[in-house]
């Protein structure tokens, strides 16, 4: 019979799409290690930027500083299988100081993986399909008594991703327009032009490589959220689902069941997300991604807000010169 092996206590796979949920659970987890051991040093990888050698050495090495080590390693299905078979080796040699999470968008793992985490540590993050959110859009007005439009509540998805935003979005529209038939025009007049650019205007423009992107990241500086880690949290959501469609279009065409699967809703956005295919190669897109870690993490780490601001210039001059 096969032996079966024992489950490392401080392994974690983090399955799912819905990133939210997912990053308050590692920052829960992270300030629980801290409190056990005192000083906790964190590392962040990707498979795309990864030295294999590097974090396997940081897997079987305890600090010389005597502080736990924190490692998340992101997009792990990504491991071609050389790298896998040398990180479940490594890990079945566990250390009481060593916690490793393992963080993917899909909803399975290798089995070696899941065989050395604990049934508690592993869990799935879903988020609501287009479908579902248009459900729960049409749910909500309709027990309100309040009339929507199609077009209106395209419109609402295309702008709001964030579950709980949309949900305070919706309740201000109710709000604001009680009585009235809501349509395309009263989302823009209270989501839009309440302010003067969005993330999602960000986003546009450096999916198109368009060079006033500088100029709405200095427009979003001086409104009064300014910008910051939320900024890249938003570009993060946008150029995943661009690095998605990017891995789904390999034939070159897109088709709105697609675009839909992943929550591109609207003629708008579609376009906008046709025209970015065409504006980045995958390996352009995994880079993206990288560096939007490397910056967010960056600006985790306490910057002040005019060295944010230079950090975010950095992050989109090379994009659209």
């Amino acid at each position: 019979m096969a032996k079966i092996p024992a489950t490392i206590a401080n392994l974690y796979l983090l399955l799912g799409p819905e990133a939210g949920e997912k990053a308050n659970l590692i920052n829960t987890l992270a300030a629980t290690a801290q409190k056990t051991h005192g000083e906790l040093d964190r590392y962040k990888f990707y498979p795309y930027d990864l030295e294999m050698t590097g974090l396997i050495s940081l897997i079987s090495t305890s600090s010389l500083f005597g502080g736990a080590r924190f490692i998340v390693l992101a997009n792990f299905e990504a491991l071609k299988k050389p790298d896998l078979d040398n990180l479940t080796a490594a890990l079945k040699k566990p250390q009481d100081d060593l916690y490793i999470i393992l963080t993917s968008d899909g909803f399975k793992a290798d089995k070696k993986l899941e065989n050395l985490c604990p049934p508690a540590n592993k869990r799935i993050f879903y988020e609501l399909r287009a479908a579902e959110r248009e459900r729960f859009v049409e749910s909500f007005f309709k027990k309100n008594n309040q009339v929507i439009s199609r077009e209106a509540i395209d419109r609402l998805l295309e702008l709001i991703e964030n579950q709980n935003e949309l949900k305070v979005a919706m309740e201000a529209l109710l709000s604001f327009y009680s009585g009235q038939d809501i349509n395309e025009v009263m989302v823009d007049g209270l989501i839009v032009s309440s302010k003067e650019v969005s993330i999602f205007t960000l986003f546009e423009r450096l999916a198109l490589r368009d060079s006033s992107a500088l100029e709405v990241l200095n427009n979003l500086a001086l409104n009064s959220e300014g910008v910051g880690v939320q900024t890249l949290t938003g570009l993060t959501w946008q150029f995943r689902k661009l690095l998605n469609l990017k891995e789904l279009a390999a034939g070159g065409t897109v088709s709105d069941e697609t675009l839909r699967n992943l929550a591109i809703i609207g003629k708008k956005s579609g376009d906008l997300y046709r025209t970015a295919l065409r504006k980045y190669s995958l390996t352009e897109l995994k880079m993206v991604m990288v560096k939007l870690n490397e910056y967010d993490e960056l600006l985790r780490s306490g910057l002040n807000p005019q060295l944010q601001r230079l950090a975010l210039d950095s992050f989109v001059l090379p994009l659209v010169k």
